[in-house]
């Protein structure tokens, strides 16, 4: 184990990755031992290796957390590293990564007592404050847009906190999502899945915000500049479901069903989000489920699978000299 941190000498430049699982206890043992090959950890590892040393119920017994730090140094080491990393990353899965390992690391570290935060003593509390707030600074300074789900991991990180961490300024994230499902609206048919991709970002962002800075919405008028697009968008939908297909291709039954599939999760989206649509969802949901299972039926009506007891396979199929397994474990 000598060697252990110098397993990515030929990369060429300073950084770790993580390894495979069977190693996972062993370099943990070797890093704990050693504060020096530790401390080179923390301040070179990515993502990965800020979910390790923030990790818990490890080892044998399942209680093992925060492994790697040890000493007030590795906290430190970590929190700057951490620091660095969400200040430059440009990759949402990483920062989302980041943020969601703090956030279980808190959880595990939490008050007993009510409410359950995570106490200003502990070092954890003035890393997950630093990282929201180098967030929150990056994101402002330079006018970002935040994904519903980068900004759904910052919040859950914000609530474990005292005093409550400001929420970035999202008026722009919500501009921007409103004005794709705007673009998007009314193009046709050719153009229903990029409305409703937008239509579900955006009422992601709703939720995010109803739940967290509430205000936001009566800035921006919500929901009443907002139903009349909604209601728009379910009487497309609705017709979309009602509208006959008739093909020769059983590939286009397929596609419809899918497409059936997902607009029912956002129609139920749109009721949820905006209760005065609740009702008209609930019909339009009703019409998505009944063209689903109308396509079914005639796809399976017109292109009826081929008789087969191998594999889905027809008999004159069936290799020669081949033999039934559940035939002959049958009697078992």
């Amino acid at each position: 184990m000598a060697q252990i941190v110098t397993f990515r000498t030929l990369k060429p430049y300073a950084d770790y990755d993580w390894m495979h699982p069977s190693w996972r206890d062993l370099v943990i043992e070797h890093l704990q031992a050693s504060k020096a090959d530790r401390e080179r950890f923390l301040s070179r590892c990515g993502p990965q290796g800020v979910l390790l040393a923030l990790s818990s119920a490890g080892g044998g017994k399942g209680t093992r957390e925060t492994p790697l730090l040890i000493d007030a140094g590795d906290w430190m080491g970590l929190q700057t590293t951490i620091l660095a990393l969400l200040k430059s990353s440009e990759n949402r899965a990483e920062v989302q990564m980041v943020l969601r390992a703090i956030q279980g690391a808190m959880v595990q570290r939490r008050d007993t007592k009510q409410p359950r935060l995570v106490p200003p003593s502990d070092p954890l509390h003035s890393m997950a404050m630093k990282s929201l707030e180098t967030l929150r600074i990056k994101w402002d300074t330079a006018n970002k847009v935040i994904s519903a789900a980068t900004l759904s991991e910052y919040c859950n990180v914000s609530v474990l906190l005292s005093p409550l961490p400001p929420i970035p300024d999202i008026r722009l994230t919500w501009e921007d999502r409103w004005a794709s499902v705007a673009k998007q609206g009314g193009k046709g048919a050719a153009f229903l899945d990029a409305w409703t991709e937008a239509i579900s970002e955006w009422l992601d962002l709703v939720e995010i915000v109803e739940s967290n800075e509430p205000r936001l919405l009566q800035q921006m008028s919500f929901p009443e500049l907002h139903l009349n697009a909604m209601r728009n968008y379910l009487d497309y939908v609705e017709r979309e479901a009602n509208r006959k297909l008739d093909s020769d291709e059983a590939d286009d039954y397929t596609d419809k069903i899918v497409r059936m599939e997902e607009l029912d999760p956002v129609v139920e989206q749109i009721g949820s989000v905006l209760s005065s649509l609740e009702d008209r969802a609930e019909v339009v949901r009703g019409a998505v489920g009944s063209a689903e299972s109308d396509l079914r039926d005639t796809r399976n009506e017109k292109f009826p699978e081929p008789d087969g007891d191998y594999e889905g396979r027809s008999s004159a199929s069936r290799p020669s000299g081949g033999f039934d397994v559940d035939e002959l474990f049958a009697d078992l």
